[in-house]
């Protein structure tokens, strides 16, 4: 399973910023606004294999201040705004 990590430049503070048991997709940094974008595979139907039938979500971290990750968008969200 892959993961995102992130750490100061040194090494330290080496932590996890993607859930636990999600597969990392792809991810993108907005360095101006110090921002960083990454979608996840989340296996929903628990079969331990990622496939079409779990759920992509996007969420957004602060790589400046740190804080705990924000769930921007995923299918369940896109459902409900139906």
């Amino acid at each position: 399973m892959v993961g995102l990590y992130t750490s100061k430049t040194n090494g330290d503070d080496f932590k996890r910023v993607s859930p636990k048991n999600q597969q990392l997709i792809d991810w993108e940094t907005i360095d101006l606004q110090g921002l960083l974008y990454f979608r996840t595979m989340e296996d929903i139907d628990r079969n331990g294999a990622f496939d079409d039938k779990d759920r992509i979500n996007l969420y957004e971290y602060n790589l400046i201040k740190g804080d705990s990750i924000k769930l921007i968008f995923n299918d369940k969200i896109y459902q409900e705004m139906k």
